[in-house]
């Protein structure tokens, strides 16, 4: 069994001390892809299938919708249990995507506007 000593900013070390990043481990180990969503522009009706409570409280996105498969980014994405809670509260399927603390804060504050109606027209 290998062993990991968690670094929540970094990553992780494993037993010999070296840091491995945290979205490399999270794909080695637990097959979740990264995905950078610092320049993703969002839907605001995707968006809010995920209601912004709970977005703000699991640091949760959700991205993209095909049929009633939602693709999420989540900061932590190796939750099994979140991502069952997800399923649930949507009534979807749940594909997770490793997403940074970062690029999240960077994004929530206008994810949930809406674009059409926050657009200030001078005519």
């Amino acid at each position: 069994m290998k062993m990991f000593l968690l670094d929540v900013a970094e990553g992780v070390y494993n037993k010999k001390g070296k840091l491995l990043k945290r979205r490399k481990v999270m794909y080695t180990h637990f097959k979740v892809p990264f995905l950078d969503i610092k320049h993703y522009d969002f839907d605001s009706e995707i968006v809010r299938i995920i209601p912004k409570e709970m977005s703000r409280e699991h640091k949760v996105i959700a991205i993209d919708k095909l049929g009633n498969v939602l693709t999420v980014g989540m900061v932590h994405s190796e939750d099994k249990n979140l991502i069952e809670f997800l399923e649930q509260e949507t009534k979807m399927m749940v594909i997770p995507f490793q997403i940074s603390l970062e690029s999240w804060l960077e994004i929530f504050p206008t994810a949930y506007l809406d674009k059409e109606k926050s657009f200030n027209y001078v005519g």
